[in-house]
């Protein structure tokens, strides 16, 4: 006698007997996922549309080969002309959404939730990986006992890294997620986004921190963590790395603050030389009224560096 149960949950049975015994098959998500040839085959023969590779790749990227997926883009896009289908997929490869997505994720998914888990969802769905430990910081609950709940319902998760138990969502289910997840009200998605921030910072991960914290509106918060780390990075040349930091504040809060305004000019010191040396002279006196001397070190160092390497390119 051979049985097949077909669930979308890991059944509540006793299996390990089965397993030992070499008595079990289990087909899991990876297993069913489509790879680029299936796909291609999928699209030609059967759809009768050719897409290239690149698209090819991005779409595989995007659904993980997910075939439900796969087959509402295919739908979506088989009566529309080619102009008209192209831009679906273009928009879809971008925004990892289609409207009969969402609604299979609200209908099929979503709603046999609890509202409890559903909130855990939405709330972890604003970080691109997760650990038990976030988890933990995000919802109050065990990490580990929530990821293993989350793999025996199925829900899209995946582990990335084993080393430090990171995972992820599928791309399209967390794309739904985090739509989810803006329409939060602003105070509890701003504590979410803080508590995301803390964990960032406990693991000494300060470039997320600062990100998150900015994200959060604690703009204050993330500036002192910047003030911080910002002077290792220069030490260290990674001017690319404080101009990505400096991203997350807006821009005119990079001009009008002093520390900010200074790292702003120090990164970008070489592209643009003259506005920076503008900016340079005016904190000069902001941070010797304020007895900041180590900055105003600093900023002598660099014009003086300016001078002897503009001096050479003149000779």
């Amino acid at each position: 006698i051979h049985i097949i149960l077909p669930t979308r949950e890991t059944p509540n049975l006793s299996l390990a007997k089965l397993r030992s015994r070499k008595e079990l098959t289990e087909l899991k998500n990876r297993d069913l996922a489509f790879n680029r040839d299936d796909i291609h085959n999928l699209i030609y023969h059967l759809y009768d549309m050719t897409f290239d590779s690149i698209v090819l790749e991005r779409l595989i990227e995007v659904t993980e080969g997910w075939i439900t997926a796969i087959i509402f883009l295919l739908e979506k896009i088989c009566p529309l002309s080619r102009i008209e289908g192209e831009q679906v997929l273009e928009n879809f490869l971008l925004t990892q959404s289609i409207p009969e997505l969402d609604d299979y994720f609200r209908t099929q998914i979503l709603a046999q939730l609890s509202s409890e888990w559903t909130e855990t969802l939405i709330k972890t769905s604003a970080v691109e990986k997760f650990s038990p430990h976030l988890i933990e910081n995000i919802t109050g609950k065990s990490g580990f006992q929530t990821i293993k709940e989350l793999q025996k319902m199925n829900l899209f998760i995946s582990l990335t890294e084993p080393a430090t138990y990171n995972y992820k969502f599928n791309p399209i289910f967390r794309a739904y997620l985090y739509n989810e997840f803006r329409t939060l009200n602003e105070t509890e998605a701003k504590e979410n986004l803080g508590k995301i921030a803390e964990y960032f910072f406990e693991e000494e991960n300060i470039g997320r921190s600062i990100e998150y914290q900015c994200k959060a509106g604690d703009y204050e918060t993330a500036k002192q963590q910047l003030l911080e780390f910002g002077e290792t990075l220069i030490k260290n040349n990674e001017y690319e790395t404080i101009n990505e930091l400096l991203s997350f504040f807006p821009y005119d809060m990079q001009d009008s603050d002093p520390y900010l305004s200074y790292y702003n000019a120090i990164v970008n010191n070489l592209m643009q030389p003259e506005i920076s040396r503008k900016k340079l002279l005016k904190l000069l006196y902001i941070f010797n009224s304020s007895q900041d001397y180590d900055r105003e070190a600093s900023i002598y160092s660099v014009l003086l560096t300016n001078y002897f390497f503009f001096q050479t390119n003149a000779q």
